[in-house]
């Protein structure tokens, strides 16, 4: 089995407001068409050879994945080259991908867990990117044109903005061989500027989000800036969210299990590419929500104050080390990981170093 990614800067940090969504659409169209083949022979081409080729955008990237059989690389992999350097964006399949997405909004609007992390998103960050939706907003997908998508991805696709990861029963010299022959003369744009650091709002004291729904359930985010991907102190925090989440963590334990405040809650450190967040969630009732939110930032104070137990730090350790090694049993896990440790700053070699950088 082979598998490989490939990205390139850019998801919400590379887009314009007014064309939120811009970068999913484009991503999700590679492989819907290209100077050789249409959508559905591109989909039959992939199929005969039990391949998964599909595109991929999110906060600060997009680009597209595969993964295939060893013994059909040259098929797999002419498939990846010709989707990701010329695809034709074809009116009829972004018409689908548009109504595809708006369903997908609409889907969106009624899980309370993405909502609350979107209102928090939006309230943290305000002008800046990671404030909207990676899917947009049923305004600006209704109004993309394909100028739009195309004119976004000749943006940013350029080799200067690109990184190519490969993972799998393939040797080294034989993937840097094809790599070099089929993206050697992937033509540099004019003008290429790459997207430098933006800053997030900072101080102003605390800001407060809130989007009254009909239910008897009530979810809330606590959330504070965090971590650069490339912050030495990512691991600590990593490690922090792991100790007081889960079953064994004392936010279930004080927060569920003895006063029955929460049938869901968690905390958790995302990194981003410009500061990310850590955050504490909750899914509780209505009723109990007011006694939920001032238990949990009880909690917090305590750990402001007296940090996690050894017993706790040891516990989380073991654990995220356990998970990171079983989430890397497949080639198309490592070459995601590669792919976005050297995209991001910190050198795809950190995949290999990352048990002993937490255990650190």
């Amino acid at each position: 089995m082979v598998a490989m990614e490939a990205g390139f800067l850019g998801g919400l940090r590379g887009e314009a407001k007014e064309t939120g969504g811009v970068s999913a659409i484009a991503a999700e169209m590679l492989t819907k068409g290209t100077k050789f083949r249409t959508a559905r022979e591109i989909s039959e081409a992939a199929e005969n050879i039990a391949a998964d080729l599909s595109g991929f955008s999110g906060r600060n990237s997009f680009g597209l994945r595969v993964r295939f059989m060893s013994k059909d690389f040259a098929t797999g992999f002419r498939l990846f080259t010709e989707s990701l350097r010329w695809p034709t964006f074809p009116g009829e399949e972004l018409e689908k991908k548009r109504q595809e997405i708006l369903g997908r909004l609409k889907l969106q609007k009624d899980d309370m867990t993405q909502s609350v992390i979107l209102l928090f998103l939006k309230t943290h960050y305000g002008d800046h990117p990671y404030a909207r939706n990676p899917l947009g907003t049923e305004e600006t997908i209704r109004a993309i044109t394909r100028e739009d998508v195309e004119g976004f991805y000749r943006r940013w696709a350029d080799p200067r903005n690109l990184v190519i990861a490969v993972s799998g029963d393939i040797g080294v010299h034989e993937a840097l061989s094809a790599v070099r022959k089929a993206f050697g003369d992937f033509p540099r744009q004019a003008g290429f500027v790459p997207i430098g650091p933006m800053p997030v709002p900072e101080g102003g004291g605390i800001r407060r989000g809130e989007e009254p729904r009909e239910k008897e359930q009530a979810h809330f985010l606590i959330g504070y800036t965090g971590a650069r991907i490339t912050d030495p102190d990512r691991y600590a925090l990593d490690v922090l969210g792991s100790a007081l989440a889960g079953m064994g963590g004392r936010l279930f334990t004080n927060l569920r299990d003895k006063k029955s405040l929460a049938y869901s809650v968690t905390s958790f450190s995302s990194e981003q590419v410009d500061p990310g967040f850590f955050a504490f969630y909750m899914g509780t009732s209505v009723d109990k929500r007011d006694s939920a939110i001032e238990d949990t930032l009880r909690e917090i104070e305590e750990v402001r104050a007296n940090g996690v137990t050894a017993e706790e730090f040891e516990r989380a350790k073991k654990w995220m080390i356990g998970s990171y090694e079983i989430g890397l049993q497949s080639n198309s896990a490592y070459a995601g990981k590669m792919l976005y440790n050297e995209l991001y700053g910190v050198g795809y070699e950190e995949t290999f170093r990352e048990p002993e950088r937490i255990e650190a």
